[in-house]
């Protein structure tokens, strides 16, 4: 195999370990911010169904980022010897 294809394989492994720490940790912050904005709302119930439906989409969201990141793994492993 060629040393760039050996290079490129490299540089992916790398990205794709960062991306699973990166990932779990910015939806955690997301979701903490939306929680204390939801926390500052003083009963204004718009504000809190507004920050409900962003919480829930960033759960969402951060799902489907890691679902792809481990289908992606799937599909190197199955298709790169």
């Amino acid at each position: 195999m060629p040393q760039i294809f050996t290079g490129v394989g490299q540089l992916v492994n790398a990205i794709t370990t960062w991306l699973l720490g990166i990932i779990p940790a910015t939806t955690i912050l997301i979701l903490m911010y939306h929680a204390w904005m939801k926390s500052m709302a003083d009963g204004d119930t718009g504000e809190i169904a507004a920050r409900n439906k962003a919480m829930k989409r960033t759960i969402l969201w951060g799902c489907v980022a890691m679902s792809a990141n481990a289908i992606f793994y799937f599909f190197k492993g199955y298709l790169v010897p």
